[in-house]
């Protein structure tokens, strides 16, 4: 499984540290916070945000006290793609420590490109990182 910049904690629980990437890749990030509630918004339409909050499928990353962790176990191995300069990294973290408690260092990778946005994979103009993760998904997909 591929995965690129996920929303992972839409109850937005690092909200809570001001040091936070949602906070300190304000500047850096083409994606905002209004982005974000926009994208939940749509995502749940007329369901509702509550339920996503607190549901372990839906925030797998939530650090927060009220929410039960989902377990990776029998997940596929992952390769994850976050940009070090996007606002959803902290929550891409946090699944990554998660994913490789359950599942083991071996079937999980994480790659942070540090000035990379969200999404960066998906922009021709975001060169070298681009072309690099690129050359890490198929490296990564030789594997199989």
């Amino acid at each position: 499984m591929i995965i690129n910049s996920s929303y992972v904690d839409f109850g937005h629980s690092e909200r809570k540290n001001p040091e936070s990437s949602i906070f300190g890749n304000l500047r850096t990030d083409y994606y905002t916070i209004a982005d974000l509630e926009e994208s939940r918004n749509l995502f749940f339409g007329s369901f509702g945000l509550d339920g996503a909050r607190n549901n372990p499928y839906m925030s797998p990353a939530s650090e927060s006290p009220d929410i039960e962790h989902v377990s990776f176990v029998g997940f596929p191995r992952t390769l994850n793609f976050v940009g070090g300069a996007e606002i959803l990294r902290d929550q891409n973290r946090v699944l990554n420590e998660r994913m490789v408690r359950d599942m083991g260092e071996d079937n999980v990778t994480y790659v942070e490109m540090p000035d990379a946005v969200h999404d960066f994979v998906s922009f021709d103009w975001h060169e070298p990182e681009r072309s690099q993760a690129l050359q890490i998904i198929e490296a990564w997909l030789q594997l199989e």
